[in-house]
């Protein structure tokens, strides 16, 4: 789970390396040679200037990206050790300067001009680097840091390894692991506070304190010893979805429904990490940029079909263009979800008085002819154009493109505790259960089809769903 949050952060980081790169040579490259009242004689290429001019936005990518390929190169050399971050700041910064330097050689710029160049690019790239860094370092620590790339950390015991495990995560907040609050083994001092940082109840309280404080993993640093409380805690991680990490010695009852188990020291503590949803960071990483290259491009061109709906909307009925609500993200954070108002405005005081006409089984809430739906809305529930603006939430980070759709607060508190796993992931605006039939699925189905896709997640899994989610909006298949 560390060294998975520590490799994310890594490729976040130097993505946004890349880009601040990327933007400052774009910026800087074409005006240097004028601005330096540079003297050219044509170089290998005749007229090197124009020949630069000419290809310059086609090879200027390959500059930038280059570090990434020989960054691979190196990684699977090195047999999985990653270079030091060093080593890597180095590659991004030698690929651009050499091949500046390959182009001042072909354009036959004298040997002090051009080691001036070359020196003023190392000097700005560098700086450029320097301040990111610090910009990412001081968002991960800060309080303000989106909760989705924060993990928060339950810890069972307060005792001396407890609170060394606890120093050690307060004094790192770059790895972007928060420490939630303690669970006491005993009885006594549950409404007391250890270094700063709540008691929040005992070992048989650990399902309500994973629910109320959005955990996502929880450590034993060793002190928990009878079975009968360890049982609490993996059963209750097991069926939530939650990480388990221990530095005891276990038996193989604790290898329940687990889908990876790895060893990871932190400090100077070896622990046993137990994942019962995995997510290869890489591929977390991709996903993230899909979602967030996708989103971004769909909101554009979407701006005049939004332009419409809003129109017709404010035609047709009073309120808002747009209906915000409360959803239930991962691990049970809350996030506010964006539709197209469909219904009439106030719409959510009244399903109270429609309970007796709800057609879905459990906690969810449908009606086929909802007697709240306004003229526009009953065309944009139809079209699943009301969903339209969840875009937002994709580039925000709230969701995802695909996962298990989000919930409002007051159906997650009617879940079983096995339900609650499909909360382990990132929730999304389709899935399979949106391209199964969706309203027309029992919801006890609708929940295995929600497991199922986070037991067997991949890219690929995530854009074959992209896929039929197309046909399954154009029949209106199971729309109400």
């Amino acid at each position: 789970m560390f060294k998975d949050q520590e490799q994310y952060f890594q490729l976040r980081h130097l993505l946004s390396d890349i880009i601040c790169l990327a933007v400052v040579y774009v910026v800087l490259m074409p005006f240097s040679v004028s601005l330096l009242d540079f003297e050219t004689s044509g170089g290998v290429f005749g007229n090197g200037l124009n020949y630069f001019g000419s290809l310059y936005f086609i090879v200027a990518p390959f500059f930038i990206l280059s570090p990434l390929l020989i960054w691979k190169i190196i990684t699977k050399r090195l047999k999985g050790r990653y270079p030091t971050q060093k080593g890597k700041i180095l590659l991004i910064l030698i690929v651009p300067v050499l091949c500046w330097g390959g182009i001042l050689f072909d354009l036959q710029i004298s040997l002090i001009k051009g080691l001036i160049s070359v020196g003023l690019l190392l000097v700005i790239l560098g700086g450029i680097l320097i301040l990111n860094r610090l910009y990412l370092a001081h968002s991960l620590a800060s309080s303000h840091t989106s909760r989705f790339l924060i993990k928060n950390i339950l810890i069972t015991g307060t005792g001396p390894v407890a609170q060394k495990f606890f120093e050690y995560v307060q004094s790192h907040p770059q790895t972007g692991l928060r420490i939630a609050g303690f669970l006491t083994i005993n009885d006594k001092n549950t409404d007391s506070n250890i270094l700063g940082s709540k008691i929040l109840g005992k070992i048989d309280d650990i399902a309500d304190v994973i629910a109320d404080h959005y955990v996502d993993c929880v450590v034993n640093p060793g002190e928990v010893q009878n079975a009968k409380d360890y049982g609490s805690i993996y059963m209750a991680c097991a069926t939530r979805g939650v990480d388990f990490i221990t530095s005891r010695v276990l038996s193989e009852g604790v290898f329940y429904n687990v889908m990876q188990v790895s060893k990871e020291t932190l400090g100077s503590i070896e622990f046993t990490i137990f994942k019962y949803v995995y997510r290869d960071p890489v591929q977390v990483f991709i996903k993230r940029i899909f979602d967030f290259s996708l989103s971004f491009v769909l909101i554009i061109c979407s701006l005049p079909l939004w332009a419409a709906i809003a129109v017709s909307i404010k035609m047709t009925s009073r309120g808002p263009v747009f209906f915000r609500q409360m959803r239930v993200g991962r691990y049970g954070k809350p996030f506010m979800l964006y539709k197209f108002r469909s219904m009439v405005d106030g719409a959510e005081k009244m399903q109270k008085d429609l309970a007796k006409y709800n057609e879905m089984d459990g906690p969810a809430f449908k009606i086929k002819h909802d007697p709240r739906q306004t003229i526009t809305g009953k065309f944009l529930r139809r079209t699943s154009l009301d969903e339209l603006p969840q875009l937002l939430n994709v580039f925000k980070g709230d969701i995802s493109l695909v996962g298990p759709r989000p919930a409002i607060p007051s159906e997650v508190e009617m879940y079983r505790p096995w339900e609650r796993k499909r909360l382990s992931v990132c929730q999304g605006i389709t899935c399979v259960w949106q391209v199964s039939g969706r309203n027309t699925i029992k919801f006890d189905e609708w929940m295995k089809l929600d497991l199922m896709y986070m037991e067997n997640w991949s890219l690929v899994s995530d854009f074959q769903i992209l896929l039929r989610t197309i046909p399954a909006v154009l029949l209106k298949k199971g729309a109400y």
